[in-house]
């Protein structure tokens, strides 16, 4: 008989327990663990949260973190469809060195888009490209960030 896995082990643990598990990750590997997090999930003991690069690869669809908001509406479907009972969004937030590492990589990647996107996102952020202002950080303001919200 094989030995069971640290992995195994602990959701042992948490089923006994009944002890709720959530995890947050970028990362799409999180599909690798389903068979071992199945019986969590049947309790309503578990749930994932997945950034919008790493839904590509767990749920559906394909588009570049952060320059969806046009599949907005598909990916909830696709969520939906794939098992989720709730759903949450964070607005790209581009704090400290992150703000010129990510319009480096977007003129790079994504030249015909750039000056678009980084005009949404200074629409909602009050002209610039970070705003760390506490109840505004995470949704924005804005015409723009109100119906990010709406649609939502």
């Amino acid at each position: 008989m094989a030995r069971p896995s640290n992995a195994e082990i602990q959701v042992g643990v948490l089923l006994r327990c009944r002890h709720p598990v959530s995890i947050v990750t970028k990362s799409a590997s999180i599909v690798r663990d389903l068979d071992i997090l199945e019986e969590l999930a049947k309790l309503k003991l578990f749930h994932v949260y997945l950034s919008d690069d790493a839904r590509s690869g767990a749920c559906a669809g394909d588009g570049a973190a952060g320059l969806n908001d046009a599949e907005l509406e598909a990916i909830l479907e696709a969520a939906a469809e794939a098992g989720a009972e709730r759903a949450g969004y964070v607005l790209l937030r581009l704090p400290l060195e992150l703000r010129e590492m990510f319009e480096a990589w977007l003129r790079e990647h994504m030249p015909q888009r750039a000056n678009h996107v980084l005009s949404l996102i200074r629409q909602m952020r009050g002209g610039a490209l970070n705003d760390a202002t506490f109840g505004q950080r995470f949704v924005g303001t804005g015409p723009y960030a109100d119906l990010l919200s709406q649609r939502f």
